[in-house]
């Protein structure tokens, strides 16, 4: 006679996954790594900005001397909008700077990175400035 034996029966209960702690833990540092990565992202949006509105300052400091050695005299404009229409008239400025907070063609109106011209008849001398993130901070004042 024969002994038979049986296969002991496996447990079929075992699921696997991540248990409801391991999931949040999961979520919790994901939202920490977020809250520090997305200010520092934002920064350097912000400086990047500004740093085109200091490019396009000095572009356009170098498009009125261009005006100025051509003309014999600076751009008798008061506002950003005039001076850039003057100096593309005379073919001293090509292209169409746009703001890099607005992405809109600069304007005397700008709530962010507006650039600002002023030319005084009398001194014959002119004053450009550049702003930063909603116009607070001055960035860079060329003069001649």
């Amino acid at each position: 006679m024969t002994l038979k034996t049986r296969p002991l029966k496996q447990s079929t209960t075992h699921v696997s996954g991540f248990t409801l702690i391991e999931l949040l833990i999961s979520v919790v540092i994901i939202g920490l790594i977020t809250s520090i990565a997305i200010p520092s992202y934002t920064k350097l949006q912000t400086s990047a900005k500004e740093n085109i509105v200091k490019t396009i300052t000095h572009s356009l400091q170098m498009s009125i001397e261009t005006y100025n050695l051509s003309i014999g005299e600076h751009p008798p404009s008061q506002t950003i909008d005039e001076l850039i229409r003057l100096l593309q008239e005379k073919d001293c400025y090509s292209d169409i700077p746009k703001n890099p907070f607005t992405r809109e063609p600069y304007s005397q109106n700008d709530p962010s990175g507006k650039i600002t011209y002023i030319y005084n008849e009398t001194t014959e001398s002119y004053k450009l400035t550049g702003y930063g993130k909603k116009n607070t901070a001055i960035l860079l004042t060329l003069e001649n």
